[in-house]
């Protein structure tokens, strides 16, 4: 939907393309399958996947926010 919304909206679409790339790496976000011979316990794997997906979706939440405050600014101009 976002990527639609870009296509047509030329002022903000870096900002939209932004949020749909972090949405799409957050939704990528995984870890290897540790393996049989790993030394890595399994609640120690798992901890890694929630930091790298917490890691995620910051990095989502600051896209989302810049694209709000262009839209905030343009609003004003």
């Amino acid at each position: 939907m976002i990527k639609g919304i870009a296509d047509r909206t030329e002022i903000i679409r870096p900002e939209l393309i932004r949020i749909v790339e972090c949405v799409e790496d957050y939704a990528a976000t995984d870890l290897p399958d540790p393996g049989i011979n790993t030394k890595v316990s399994l609640p120690e794997h798992r901890m890694q996947l929630v930091r790298a997906m917490k890691q995620e979706a910051a990095g989502t939440e600051l896209a989302i926010i810049t694209a709000q405050q262009k839209c905030k600014s343009l609003r004003r101009s």
